[in-house]
């Protein structure tokens, strides 16, 4: 004779499953994930995100990376493709957005920066990696995920036709904060590995307020970003 479990044993035995995995964690959310439409209009990197695509892109707030909660410094994500290019713009609200830093592949993560991490095939072994400060300065890496990360061979990875620019609003008016704004073009045919359906991604940024790092997320990590297996996952219309 069947016996029907007690009600509530089936969630409570996968929960437990869920725990047991490490996939599911206390005070951690579900991953994200979203839809990036795709466009015909042509869009200039310039950093300032005038174009009317834009209005019409994926948009997605980061959260607090530690907690996942709001920030004191709000930042805004949009994303959009056009032919095989990503485009991704950052609103960054900042009361005094500082960089130093200006070379390529200059650690920018030291200072102000936002960041993409993009794992094509979703398996979370291998992704790219692009900052870029307030001062338009870039990294970009193809990151080989492993207990020991070799960082030197990764920024070895150059995207030839990579386009980035950023803007930074000096001035804020009565009661609205300063912010500073990026515009990212990726070339996807230039990735070491395709995109086939569903992949990988985060958007994070490294904010400084009064000295302090503050790290925030599209989807929060709970430790530091190099963390493949809690990116969220992305499809293009």
């Amino acid at each position: 004779m069947k016996q029907k479990l007690p009600k509530g044993m089936f969630s409570f035995i996968l929960l437990t499953l869920l725990l047991l995995s490490g996939r599911l964690q206390a005070g951690e959310q579900p991953l994200p994930a979203m839809w990036i439409p795709s466009t015909l209009e042509t869009i200039h990197v310039d950093g300032r995100l005038t174009e009317g695509s834009w209005r019409e892109a994926a948009r997605v707030v980061l959260r607090d990376n530690h907690t996942g909660g709001q920030l004191a410094h709000p930042t805004i994500v949009r994303l959009i493709r056009r032919q095989d290019v990503l485009y991704v713009g950052f609103f960054c609200a900042d009361d005094e957005a500082k960089a130093e830093m200006t070379k390529r592949d200059d650690e920018l993560w030291r200072e102000e920066a936002v960041e993409i991490f993009l794992d094509p095939t979703g398996e979370g072994r291998e992704y790219l990696e692009i900052e870029v400060n307030p001062r338009g300065a870039l990294y970009d890496g193809w990151v080989e995920y492993g207990p020991n990360i070799d960082f030197d061979r990764a920024k070895a990875f150059d995207l030839a036709s990579v386009r980035v620019a950023a803007q930074v609003q000096r001035r804020g008016r009565a009661g609205v904060m300063k912010s500073w704004t990026c515009e990212i073009a990726i070339p996807l045919t230039e990735l070491p590995a395709k995109i086939h359906g569903t992949f990988r991604l985060n958007l994070t940024r490294v904010d400084h307020i009064e000295g302090k790092h503050h790290y925030q997320a599209w989807s929060p990590t709970y430790r530091w970003f190099h963390a493949p297996e809690k990116f969220g996952s992305a499809h293009f219309r």
